[in-house]
């Protein structure tokens, strides 16, 4: 920018005029950014861990249907949306937290397990 923002000696930095206007523009700025990153901390979804008898294959005995509605019972702020789709989906694209796919067919930048 060319302009001196900070003056600064081996034991103190303090703003300069030009740094203190620029300071009292980028303020309200500053307080918006904190509030909004506070209001989706506090809505964000709580991460939880998921007991692995509710995503295990399907066996005899083993009704899937019944560990769904455990599933949902155990965590009730967990939304469940399955999409069953024939085409390559870009899970980040089309904001999916996770997939199944069938075969070998993987992009290079996810991750298979």
């Amino acid at each position: 920018m060319g302009v001196r923002l900070l003056a600064r000696t081996t034991r103190n930095v303090v703003a300069t005029e030009a740094g203190e206007r620029l300071m009292e523009t980028l303020r309200p700025a500053f307080n918006v950014t904190r509030s909004r990153i506070e209001e989706l901390e506090r809505n964000a979804p709580k991460t939880r861990r998921v007991d692995p008898r509710h995503i295990q294959p399907a066996s005899r005995g083993n009704d899937p249907h019944a560990r769904r509605q455990r599933l949902m019972a155990d965590y009730p702020e967990v939304k469940i949306e399955i999409s069953i789709d024939q085409r390559f989906v870009d899970l980040v694209a089309e904001r999916y937290d996770a997939g199944v796919r069938l075969g070998e067919s993987v992009e290079k930048d996810m991750i298979a397990v």
